[in-house]
């Protein structure tokens, strides 16, 4: 995208416009075909490119990462932000350098008596919701990291389960229907949960995400010395959730192995 400073646009606006007056008059046709096939059409580009640039600058991009940031200033019950901090990390430092700073009476600054400054305390996304998958992106290569069968691999990455979770404050419940079927209540930020994947035995500890969109299950498989990260976020219209799957193995020699799968919201 073509940046101009505000001075140079206002000059080429300034020039444009007595051009136009000067040649409306009955100038030399040969001046004026030469302003026709050269001048004006450059103008106008500018100006096109001003325009744009304000617009751009205004409006941003619209991604899922804005939702995200804008949504992450705002979880933060009854806290003011310097409205400079662009990024997630800076606003979590802010937060946890004003938390840090305590009254004569021992009350950390901004915070209100009994107030909690934990993740649980901010304003969390509920996941309560009914999502049916829709898409998978490296899902077999993430189970062929982790020994599954070819067979079974196949038949799993072209089933669509539907996951069913019901969020209630900081206890929630995921059943999965489908090829494969499961059920485990945790409670969030609480102690591990034992779990299994067709005989694989895990033990989950599940966390809220900075971000306040979703939640993270970090799941340990102590006998076959590796870990699995998930995520579960949902999308600025909570239409659909997004869940990510990272395998990371004990093993030097083996790579770390990802997977995205895309849900669908159903009710």
């Amino acid at each position: 995208m073509i940046s101009l400073s505000s001075e140079d646009s206002t000059r080429i606006l300034i020039i444009g416009f007595f051009l136009g007056c000067a040649f409306s008059g009955g100038a030399i046709d040969s001046l004026k075909s030469l302003v026709n096939c050269l001048l004006v059409p450059l103008y106008t580009i500018a100006s096109s490119a001003f325009l744009l640039n304000l617009f751009y600058q205004k409006c941003g991009n619209g991604s899922d990462d804005d939702y995200r940031l804008s949504r992450l200033r705002r979880c933060i019950s009854g806290r003011d932000f310097d409205s400079r901090l662009t990024n997630r990390s800076d606003i979590i430092k802010q937060s946890h350098e004003d938390t840090s700073t305590e009254t004569a009476t021992g009350e950390p600054v901004g915070v209100g008596v009994g107030q909690s400054t934990s993740v649980e305390s901010l304003q969390q996304v509920n996941l309560t919701g009914s999502y049916k998958l829709v898409k998978n992106e490296g899902f077999d290569k993430f189970l062929g990291a982790q020994g599954v069968p070819w067979a079974l691999r196949r038949a799993v990455d072209k089933a669509q389960p539907i996951h069913h979770i019901t969020h209630t404050g900081n206890e929630i419940r995921i059943k999965i229907t489908g090829i494969i079927t499961s059920e485990s209540t945790f409670q969030i930020g609480g102690p591990p949960v034992e779990t299994q994947i067709r005989g694989r035995v895990f033990l989950d500890t599940v966390s809220y995400l900075d971000s306040c969109d979703g939640i993270q299950v970090h799941k340990v498989n102590r006998r076959e010395r590796y870990k699995i990260i998930v995520t579960r976020q949902l999308n600025a219209d909570r239409g659909r959730m997004i869940m990510r799957s990272r395998a990371i193995f004990d093993d030097d020699g083996k790579e770390s192995v990802e997977a995205k799968q895309i849900f669908k919201r159903l009710q």
